[in-house]
C-alpha cells in the first residue's frame, strides 16, 4: 500500500501495519473528510497523491490520550486559549491572568572567519550587531492558526514599521505522549545509502521524553503561502511527536502583514535578509523560554522556507539539525526559469524595474549556496521532489553537492513541487527520528559545533 515511486531512489515505499495504525486511530469518517479537504487544495493531482496527502493531514487530525483518558482530537483548542490535554507545557510560560510573560534573550551568532570573497561578502550583508532583547509569550485565544500561545520579539534587522518589525512565533507546546503512528520503522530511502553504514546522530540511545526534562524544539519557516498552510502543518505534526513546534511568521505574513509598505515596495534583498535575520534570532528567543532544551533546537523550511534555511544553518551552528525542503540553490536560475511561484515573483521583480544584470546582481547577495559550504554535513538534510518545476531537481542537486551532504541525506521522491505532499508523513517521522536521538543538555559533550560533535 501506497508505493510510490517504482524502485526508483527516494521514497519508495510506506509500510502496511503503519498506514493501518493511522487508519484505525482516525476512523473512515476523517479519510473522507481529508481526502476532501486535499482535493480542494491540489486539484489536478492523481488520485494516488490525493490518498497520500489525505493520510498526512490525518497525522494532524488523529486523536491522541488526554489527561482524563478520554480523546482529544489535535486542532480543536478551546477558545480559552488553554493548551489542549495531553501537551507539555511549562507552567511559568502560562500568562498570569491573560498578561503577557517576558523573557531576556540575548543573539548568539558567531559567524567566524570566511575565507571565501563571496561568501565574506554574503555574511557581511546579512548579518547584524548581536544585542539583547526580550521575549514575550501570550495566550492564543481566538487566533486563526489554533496555536497554543504567541511569541514575539523584536526584529534583528528593523524595517521601519512596528507591526512588520514584530516577529511573531506560533508555539504549538509538545505532547507529553507523542502519537504512536509518527514512531518506528521509516522507508528504506531513508536508510544510509551505504549498507552498514551508521550516521553519528542516530547511534546515541533515543531519549526517554516521558522523564521531566527540557524537549527538543523545532522552528518551522512556511512557504510562501499567505495561509501558510504547509508550514503550519509541519508544526502541527511535529507537535504531535513529542517536540515543541515554533512556525515563524516571516516579513509580511500573518501578524506581520501591513497596509504599508507592502513586499514589492521593498527591495528583495532586504526583505530576505530580515527573514534570515529573524529566523536565527527566533533560535535565541526559543532558548530563553521554559521547558525548552536550549542545546536540541532544530530549524525546518519549506520552498521559500528552505531557502530562508539554508542561509541560516549557513550563518553558523547556532541550530542543532538543519532540515531542508523543496529548496535548492542558483536562486537566479529558480526565479528566471521557475514555473507558479517562481514565475509570479519573476513578473513582480520585473514590475519593480529588476531583470538581466541588475536582477543577478542582486540576488547574489543572498545566494544560498555562496555559504552553503557552511552547513554541517552531519546534521543537514535535503528533501526533494524529482519532477519539481519550481525548484528544478538540478538546483537541490547543486546545493547537495556545494553543502557536501553525505550519501543518505539528500533525499529524492517521486512528485513535484505541490505532489510531494504526498510524502509528508514519512519526511516528518524522518525529521523526529533525528530530533529524538540527539541527547538532552545536561548529557552533551561540549562541541564548537553540531559537525564537531559528530567526530569520532
Amino acid at each position: 500500500m501506497w508505493k510510490l515511486d517504482g524502485g526508483r531512489p527516494g521514497i519508495r515505499t510506506i509500510p502496511d501495519t503503519r498506514t493501518s495504525q493511522i487508519l484505525q486511530e482516525t476512523g473512515l469518517p476523517m479519510i473522507a473528510l481529508s481526502l476532501w479537504c486535499t482535493g480542494r487544495l491540489f486539484k489536478g493531482c492523481g488520485p494516488l497523491v490525493l490518498l497520500s496527502a489525505a493520510l498526512a493531514n490525518m497525522a494532524v487530525c488523529q486523536a491522541v490520550p488526554a489527561a482524563e483518558g478520554t480523546a482529544t482530537p489535535v486542532g480543536s483548542r478551546a477558545d480559552s486559549g488553554t493548551a489542549e490535554p495531553g501537551t507539555a507545557i511549562p507552567d511559568t510560560a502560562t500568562p498570569a491572568h491573560g498578561q503577557p510573560r517576558a523573557y531576556p534573550a540575548a543573539d548568539t551568532l558567531k559567524t567566524g572567519g570566511e575565507q571565501q570573497t563571496r561568501a565574506r561578502e554574503c555574511l557581511e550583508f546579512l548579518t547584524w550587531p548581536a544585542g539583547k532583547f526580550d521575549v514575550t509569550v501570550s495566550e492564543a485565544a481566538g487566533d486563526r492558526s489554533g496555536c497554543d500561545r504567541l511569541v514575539r520579539f523584536p526584529s534583528a534587522v528593523p524595517a521601519g514599521s512596528p507591526q512588520l518589525d514584530a516577529v511573531v512565533l506560533e508555539w504549538y507546546i509538545a505532547r507529553e505522549k507523542p502519537v504512536a503512528a509518527l514512531s518506528g520503522k521509516l522507508p528504506a530511502a531513508f536508510a544510509p545509502a551505504e549498507q552498514g553504514a551508521e550516521h553519528p546522530r542516530t547511534t546515541k540511545p533515543p531519549v526517554d521524553e516521558s522523564k521531566p526534562t527540557n524537549r527538543p524544539a523545532i522552528v518551522v519557516v512556511h512557504e510562501s503561502g499567505r495561509g501558510m498552510t504547509v508550514g503550519r502543518l509541519f508544526a502541527r505534526t511535529l507537535r504531535n511527536g513529542g517536540v515543541h513546534t515554533f512556525l515563524i511568521q516571516l516579513p509580511h505574513y500573518g501578524h506581520r502583514r501591513v497596509e504599508h509598505p507592502q513586499p514589492e515596495e521593498r527591495p528583495f534583498d532586504q526583505v530576505i535578509r530580515q527573514s534570515v535575520a529573524d529566523v536565527r534570532r527566533a533560535r535565541d528567543a526559543v532558548a530563553a523560554l521554559p521547558g525548552i532544551d536550549p542545546a536540541r533546537i532544530s530549524l525546518q523550511g519549506t520552498s521559500l522556507g528552505g531557502f530562508v534555511s539554508t542561509t541560516v544553518g549557513s550563518l553558523d551552528p547556532g541550530y542543532r539539525q538543519v532540515f531542508l525542503m523543496l529548496c535548492g540553490g542558483d536562486l537566479h536560475q529558480v526565479i528566471t526559469s521557475g514555473r507558479n511561484e517562481a514565475a509570479s515573483l519573476r513578473k513582480r521583480l520585473e514590475q519593480a524595474g529588476l531583470k538581466g544584470e541588475e536582477l543577478k546582481q542582486m540576488l547574489d547577495r543572498i545566494e544560498p549556496s555562496h555559504i552553503a559550504h557552511r552547513l554541517s554535513p552531519a546534521t543537514t538534510w535535503l528533501y526533494s521532489a524529482r519532477e519539481d518545476q519550481v525548484v528544478p531537481l538540478a538546483s537541490a542537486v547543486q546545493l547537495a553537492e556545494k553543502a557536501a551532504l553525505p550519501p543518505g541525506h539528500h533525499i529524492i521522491f517521486a512528485g513535484n513541487h505541490y505532489s510531494a505532499i504526498g510524502h509528508f508523513l514519512p519526511v516528518v517521522m524522518h525529521i523526529l527520528e533525528q530530533v529524538r536521538s540527539t541527547r538532552p543538555a545536561e548529557q552533551t559533550p561540549a562541541a564548537t559545533s553540531p559537525a564537531a560533535e559528530a567526530q569520532p
